[in-house]
């Protein structure tokens, strides 16, 4: 009797494996990149990303005709030494199938309404409605692919949007005023952002910005020695100017001030712009730069990650006058 059931399971055994074509269980892990990078960026190295590590939204597809194997599913961790990426649950690849994998942060539930929201689309690509507050990373990685036989690269993450930081200059009576805030006027706040190719829809939806900083902000900087203020501000990219406005102590507001990209057509996506204002120029506002289940095989899905600095932008000057 103790034979008949040990053939009985060998048999169970091999009919499954022949079924499912269970291959040796190769462990997929995606390529790593564990290099950090020195720059002004809220999310600019893997150490960041880390921090972030539980709002990363991944894809796997095989085709968007069809249900997603890993859908919208969201990060728990990331390895700040090794990229690897970590979720709830155990995923599978498809036998024989090849999956492509979408990634984009910050992380935004389904939805078919709100300030953000990822929407599902029948046969298509989702999209991820958004709004900014000038404060939080917007970032996309390049799809990649794997299979049970092919190890898939790692997410490369790049910035979606232009960032600016300031720099103060004294050239004229303003040493030891105080800035009280340095708003960007009517900036477009909401737009989308296709999961499967990374580009953004139209924006909309004006609102002024306040420039995160520790204000009061009091004016020291001379040529000699430029001020670096603390606070970053990531808005829309591909525009040809932006407009501040500056309200500073005893002096009223200062509205209008033009910054526009020098030595190129608009802010770029991913580009870092230090604007340096100098104060106590003229009246005319400013320029700056700125296992075994339907055929499945037991292989766990894997993910890594790293992201790609901030470019510097260039250096610009913004004019500030009575």
């Amino acid at each position: 009797m103790k034979q008949l059931i040990i053939l009985f399971c060998s048999i169970c055994f091999l009919c499954s494996c022949s079924k499912n074509e269970i291959l040796t269980a190769n462990r997929i892990s995606l390529g790593i990149k564990t290099s950090e990078y020195t720059s002004r960026a809220s999310i600019d190295s893997l150490a960041d990303l880390a921090l972030m590590g539980d709002r990363i939204g991944i894809y796997g597809v095989t085709d968007w005709a069809e249900s997603p194997v890993m859908n919208n599913v969201r990060s728990t961790s990331v390895n700040p030494q090794t990229g690897a990426i970590n979720w709830n649950g155990l995923y599978y690849y498809p036998l024989n199938t090849n999956l492509h994998f979408y990634s984009y942060y910050p992380f935004t539930s389904t939805a078919t309404e709100g300030e953000n929201y990822m929407e599902e689309r029948k046969g298509a690509a989702p999209l991820l409605h958004f709004t900014i507050t000038g404060q939080e990373d917007l970032l996309y990685a390049q799809p990649v692919t794997g299979s049970n036989e092919i190890m898939p690269s790692p997410f490369v993450y790049e910035h979606l949007l232009t960032q600016f930081h300031f720099v103060l200059i004294d050239e004229g009576n303003y040493r030891n005023t105080n800035i009280e805030q340095i708003v960007f006027t009517n900036v477009n706040t909401t737009s989308t952002l296709h999961v499967q190719n990374g580009t953004l829809g139209e924006w909309s939806n004006p609102k002024s910005i306040l420039f995160p900083s520790s204000y009061p902000v009091r004016i020291t900087g001379t040529e000699e020695n430029p001020q670096s203020i603390s606070g970053h501000l990531m808005l829309q990219p591909g525009m040809e100017k932006y407009y501040i406005s500056i309200k500073i102590t005893n002096r009223g507001a200062y509205s209008n001030i033009r910054i526009i990209p020098l030595g190129e057509n608009t802010f770029a996506a991913g580009r870092s712009y230090e604007i340096t204002l100098k104060f106590g120029i003229g009246d005319d506002g400013g320029t700056g730069d700125g296992g075994d289940d339907g055929g499945e095989v037991g292989v766990d899905i894997k993910a890594t990650a790293w992201v790609t600095p901030w470019k510097n932008g260039g250096n610009g000057t913004g004019e500030v006058g009575e």
